[in-house]
């Protein structure tokens, strides 16, 4: 049996961390959705954007990547 190459668990990797990104934000449309209070929509959307945030942070690539995702979470 042949070993996982380097770039293949690259590929896992971002293949995972799209699903998984996907998953996210079809959850919390579905979590916005079911609430019905205005303030309590506010308060969830800034915390679900903390949570993307986050993971993007966490499964970006390069440091270079991780920079213009800090430039883009900060405007």
């Amino acid at each position: 049996m042949k070993g996982f190459t380097l770039e293949s668990l690259h590929q896992l990797a971002y293949l995972t961390s799209c699903v998984l990104l996907t998953i996210l934000y079809s959850t919390s449309i579905t979590i916005l959705y079911s609430v019905k209070s205005m303030k309590a929509r506010l308060g969830i959307i800034p915390a679900l954007l903390l949570v993307f945030s986050l993971i993007s942070l966490f499964l970006s690539k390069s440091q270079s990547s991780r920079s213009e995702l800090m430039i883009i979470i900060s405007a």
